[in-house]
């Protein structure tokens, strides 16, 4: 007990308890809300889902919906209501887990920085994987052609042929063998192509089959007709480009971990603080504790 302190005022700050309260309650709901989508996407896609390795995570959103938001909903629950109850041991759990989220984050992003060719090679690992399931996951194409038609890229960094669309040859109805009865063989997607307008300029048109045969041409011939830059490349580029958003994204994120985490333990420490008063109010008779 601080000396001199009136045992009849309240350790608690209620602008700490009720910050905490709010800021878990509204993460808790947003957690909630991840896992019914991603349980809803992993419903939708029924048999479609396949895990071979650590990277093919990364091709699931429904599955990272679910380990995100499933993460999110303990953090959320354990803070609100260990604020809302006035629980030191939830809270310690909320502050730990949170401490643990931020150091997993940092030795994340120094490995990052020092591997950062491992880094590169990782992604193009993701994008090959990615390529060999086009058109089985519906959610994965409609990402591969946004991502294709938006970055201006076709394939991975193409491997030793040095041609980023022949990574299209990794799908089987795009596989370039003699022996593929597919239509679309030696081709690649249509987002590949590049946009043409009619010859009033008025409107992009479409054409959907501008990628067949294009794996079995040299790149100065299809490069007027699809996109010959790797996906890998410019997605590096963009995040380049935009290191800026990224950069004040990663630290506003650490600002508010580390603000939620302060408060998790200063209310703790007052919590204590209140038991202690408490027990003093006993050990004096004072009846008219608060």
């Amino acid at each position: 007990m601080e000396e001199g302190r009136d045992l009849t005022e309240s350790h608690i700050n209620p602008c700490i308890k009720y910050t905490l309260f709010v800021i878990n309650f509204l993460l808790w709901v947003f957690s909630i809300c991840l896992i019914v989508i991603g349980v809803w996407a992993l419903i939708e896609r029924q048999n479609t889902i396949y895990i071979t390795s650590y990277l093919d995570v990364f091709t699931e959103p429904s599955i990272v919906l679910i380990v995100v938001g499933s993460i999110a909903f303990i953090l959320g629950f354990t803070g609100f209501l260990g604020a809302l109850r006035e629980n030191c041991c939830l809270l310690m759990f909320f502050y730990l887990f949170m401490l643990l989220i931020f150091i997993l984050e940092v030795v994340a992003g120094i490995l990052a920085f020092v591997y950062s060719g491992n880094f590169y090679n990782t992604v193009d690992e993701i994008i090959e994987r990615s390529i060999a399931r086009y058109r089985i996951d519906g959610d994965l194409t409609n990402f591969i052609d946004f991502s294709q038609r938006t970055l201006g890229c076709c394939g991975g960094d193409g491997g030793s042929s040095g041609r980023s669309y022949s990574d299209w040859s990794l799908n089987r109805y795009f596989n370039c063998t003699p022996t593929n009865p597919s239509p679309e063989r030696c081709g690649v997607p249509y987002s590949c192509c590049m946009d043409k307008q009619d010859p009033n300029g008025d409107s992009t048109i479409i054409n959907t089959q501008c990628g067949f045969n294009t794996q079995e041409k040299v790149q100065a011939e299809v490069s007027d007709v699809i996109y010959t830059s790797s996906c890998v490349d410019k997605f590096l580029v963009f995040v380049n480009q935009k290191s800026y958003i990224v950069g004040l994204t990663v630290f506003g994120v650490a600002v508010v971990q580390l603000l939620v985490m302060l408060l998790a333990f200063f209310l703790c420490r007052q919590i204590q603080q209140e038991c202690t008063r408490y027990r003093e109010c006993k050990k004096r008779g004072i009846n008219n504790f608060a």
